[in-house]
């Protein structure tokens, strides 16, 4: 959740874990040495001062450090991937994780660059099928669009999913415009 302010700690303290630590037996669930334990909790408190120096303090808000958006609109994020050290003891996959990188104007606060492009719930029901989605950006790539980053803003900063239309009659409730094409 972007409001979370213990995971910002957690995230980069597991980088630096991943960078200089072998953290591979957690992979498969077999505990690690009491010396690499210790330098854990070394890594701990350098995050902690490291976070003081960047954010100001080391509880800050996840969704103030990770965002998304683009043409210079950046929403609060509650996913955003990280990779570090051993790929199976630090790779994570949720419906709502996208790929972040530092911002080129704050290199310390990322945000969401790629990474799911069309995220979908279905539900199959005996009447027919229930759907939802989210773009984590919008559905156009026109910079003057409504539709260009207005799902980033009103549905994927806020971990919502908008409903789908299967059936005509409820797809011609919601037509925003439409062209006809005549073809000779």
């Amino acid at each position: 959740m972007p409001e979370s302010r213990a995971t910002p700690l957690y995230k980069f303290w597991r980088l630096k874990c991943g960078d200089k630590l072998d953290l591979k037996p957690l992979a498969t669930g077999q505990p690690l040495d009491s010396e690499t334990r210790q330098k854990m909790l070394n890594l701990l408190a350098d995050t902690i001062s490291e976070m003081k120096t960047n954010y100001g303090c080391w509880d800050v808000a996840w969704g103030d450090v990770h965002k998304v958006g683009r043409g210079g609109k950046l929403f609060p994020v509650g996913g955003a991937e990280f990779k570090s050290g051993h790929r199976e003891a630090n790779f994570a996959e949720t419906l709502f994780d996208v790929n972040s990188k530092p911002s080129d104007d704050n290199p310390h606060q990322y945000v969401a660059h790629n990474g799911s492009m069309a995220m979908m719930l279905m539900f199959f029901h005996k009447d027919g099928i229930e759907s939802y989605t989210c773009t984590p950006w919008g559905q156009s790539a026109d910079p003057e669009s409504p539709h260009f980053m207005d799902q980033g803003e009103k549905l994927y900063s806020k971990a919502r999913m908008k409903p789908t239309w299967w059936k005509k009659a409820d797809l011609m409730k919601n037509v925003e415009s439409s062209i006809t094409l005549n073809v000779p």
